[in-house]
């Protein structure tokens, strides 16, 4: 090989190798920089009254109807039909969480969503008008959401009025498909009081349920006593997941 030929090609080898990246990032670097996206969430937690679904004592013993709960709240929305996911899909009883890894946290950024623009409403009015159901609150809010190792948690009392006996809050992350944990509380009078018993006793029901998600579908999650159904969607309407 020529000599000269051989000496301006390891220049030049030498000289790709040590130019810096552009704007002197590499490739992880500038992902890491990248925002993280936002979704508008909705959820409405409601709970059936008297004589509906759920409304006897041994919750373990009975079918809690999920299928007529299905189709009446499945009429209540116009536009897109609930999805109710199989047990594949359904992360339920939550595990303990693992120990959050050190440093700093990311910074949970929401905004409350105005109520004319909301996905929501027309099925809120009509649980508000049914026999069955008894909204409890609706909680709507734009988040940033982040890996599984950043995920929030946020208390649904910052959004919205929450009655007392009610504890909620809702845990957002994206790891290729959107992943929403609720976590429900609800205290009630027990049906049952002690008469050597002066004070008023009260039973606590809890729902706490992970689920996988794809932007744009309406979730139902489903207890005996109370309930919820959740959408999530991209601010923009742009559907992302639509691929199983």
């Amino acid at each position: 090989m020529n000599t000269k030929f051989a000496t301006a090609l390891l220049s030049l080898v030498i000289l790709f190798a040590t130019v810096p990246r552009a704007a002197g990032q590499d490739p992880a670097a500038a992902e890491a920089d990248e925002p993280a996206p936002e979704f508008e969430v909705e959820v409405i937690v409601f709970e059936y009254v008297s004589g509906a679904v759920g409304a006897r004592e041994d919750w373990q013993y009975i079918d809690t109807g999920r299928d007529r709960v299905q189709a009446q709240i499945g009429a209540m929305q116009s536009q897109s039909a609930l999805s109710f996911t199989d047990s594949d899909d359904n992360e339920s009883s939550m595990e303990d969480e693992e120990t959050e890894p050190e440093g700093e946290p990311k910074p949970l950024i929401w905004r409350p969503i105005a109520s004319e623009q909301r996905n929501l409403t027309e099925t809120f009015a009509r649980m508000r008008n049914s026999r069955d159901y008894r909204p409890l609150l609706y909680a709507a809010w734009t988040q940033t959401v982040y890996g599984e190792t950043d995920k929030t948690t946020l208390a649904l009392d910052r959004v919205t009025n929450v009655p007392g006996g009610l504890n909620a809050s809702a845990s957002l992350y994206v790891e290729r498909f959107l992943h929403l944990t609720l976590d429900l509380e609800l205290a009630k009078p027990a049906g049952m009081k002690d008469p050597n018993d002066s004070g008023s006793r009260t039973v606590t029901y809890r729902l706490a349920e992970k689920r996988k998600m794809r932007s744009g579908e309406t979730h139902f999650f489903d207890h005996p006593r109370f309930g919820a159904v959740a959408l999530i969607s991209k601010p923009s309407g742009e559907m992302i997941n639509s691929s199983p």
